[in-house]
C-alpha cells in the first residue's frame, strides 16, 4: 500500500490508507519549524500528506487582539507553507501535499476577517507552490470546502461564531 501523512491537531500519521492499524505516529508542534522538520525526517519517505489542522477565530477586524492574529496565522498559514516545505523533500515523485483550508479564503465573510486572511495566505502560498513542485511530479492541492460540520466553529480562538447555515 501507499504511504500518506496525516497531521491532525499536533500528530503526524504516516501509514497505509487501506492499514491504518500499522500507522505510525509522531507528535510535532505545528508552531516550531525544527519539531516540524524532525517528524518528517522521522517518517519519510512517503507519498503524501494531508493537513487538515486549523483554528478559527470569529469577530470583527476592530475587535481583533494581536496574540489572536497571531495564532491564527501560525497555525493556518505559516505552519502549512512549512509542513509543504519540509514535507516535499521527505514525498516520493508522483506524490501530493493536500491543504484542507476553507472557502473563505476566496469568499471572506464578515465577522470572519482575520481567519478568512489566514486562509487566503495559505492559499496564495499553495497555488505558487503547484507551480514550483510540478517538475517533481509532487501535486499541492488546496482543499477549500464550505462550512463544513466539522465541530471547529464550536471550538473557536476567539469570539462566537455567527449563525452558521447547517453544514
Amino acid at each position: 500500500g501507499k504511504q500518506h501523512g496525516i497531521i491532525t491537531g499536533d500528530t503526524l500519521f504516516i501509514g497505509d490508507v487501506g492499514r491504518p492499524d500499522l500507522a505510525q505516529h509522531v507528535i510535532a508542534d505545528l508552531t516550531d519549524t525544527a519539531s516540524l522538520s524532525a517528524a518528517m525526517t522521522a517518517l519519510a519517505p512517503f507519498d503524501g500528506v494531508i493537513n487538515a489542522a486549523g483554528v478559527v477565530a470569529f469577530g470583527n477586524i476592530a475587535e481583533l487582539d494581536d496574540a489572536t492574529l497571531a495564532d491564527l496565522f501560525a497555525i493556518n498559514a505559516i505552519a502549512p507553507i512549512v509542513m509543504l516545505r519540509e514535507g516535499s523533500k521527505h514525498i516520493t515523485e508522483g506524490g501530493f501535499f493536500a491543504n484542507i483550508s476553507a472557502v473563505v479564503a476566496q469568499a471572506p465573510m464578515a465577522g470572519m476577517a482575520a481567519y478568512s486572511a489566514s486562509k487566503a495566505a495559505v492559499w496564495g502560498a499553495m497555488v505558487a507552490a503547484t507551480r514550483e513542485l510540478r517538475r517533481q511530479h509532487i501535486d499541492v492541492i488546496d482543499i477549500r470546502p464550505p462550512h463544513t460540520e466539522t465541530g471547529l466553529a464550536n471550538r473557536p480562538i476567539a469570539g462566537v461564531a455567527p449563525k452558521l447555515p447547517t453544514g
